[in-house]
């Protein structure tokens, strides 16, 4: 069916008013933030996320990860992150730290050594857009994304289960496009990620708790 404009212009919003209600699941015509079921669910009431709660193992009340972004040739990490490594070594016999990674070469002998010491290497995006979506280039963003997972899994031994948004820290810069369309899906060989460890903030003059000149 063709809608004259003005008629277009309210089926468009009745339709987003319908999928926004819950009726028909997602709908990429429709503003992220008019969808019950978007990304950002969160709210000023929503019951905090305890540790224990996510973690599962009993006694657990804290967590401390260790983790590193930008890494595209290790020389540099390798050398800060010694001290840190023998360390965690003379703890817990292992490494446990995580490196996010632009391109890299995969064939680094560094590598190899890093994980047998319990290190895990991690998705950064290929390029390090900041923003990912900068100019509305969604393939663009795609292509950085899915590459990092490929380029880090041709590391004989590593397999990559989390990703770090470029700039989360510095801009703001996770998307709820890139958590509705691009973080789901696979690269073309089949290859996926389950963990985000980005940092965001939302901020709100609703929230009791800050400062009311912010």
């Amino acid at each position: 069916m063709v809608f004259p404009p003005f008629k277009r212009s309210g089926h468009l919003l009745w339709t987003c008013f319908l999928w926004a209600m819950g009726w028909g699941g997602w709908n990429p015509v429709c503003p992220l933030e008019a969808q019950s079921d978007g990304p950002f669910r969160v709210g000023l009431e929503t019951p905090a996320l305890t540790t224990p709660q996510w973690v599962g193992e009993k006694g657990v009340e804290s967590v401390v990860i260790l983790s590193i972004d930008d890494l595209r040739t290790p020389e540099k990490y390798e050398s800060y992150l010694r001290p840190i490594l023998n360390r965690l070594k003379q703890i817990d016999g292992r490494a446990p730290v995580s490196i996010f990674c632009n391109a890299l070469e995969p064939s680094d002998p560094k590598f190899q050594a890093w994980l047998k010491e319990g290190l895990s290497l991690e998705v950064h995006t290929l390029s390090h857009p900041c923003p990912l979506l900068a100019k509305g280039d969604f393939d663009a963003a795609k292509a950085t994304y899915y590459g990092g997972i490929d380029l880090l899994n041709r590391i004989p031994g590593n397999q990559a289960v989390a990703y770090r948004m470029p700039c989360c820290d510095s801009i703001n810069s996770p998307s709820p496009r890139f958590y509705r369309e691009i973080f789901p899906g696979n690269t073309p060989s089949g290859a996926g990620l389950v963990i985000d460890s980005s940092v965001m903030c939302l901020l709100s003059s609703k929230d009791p708790s800050l400062p009311g000149k912010w």
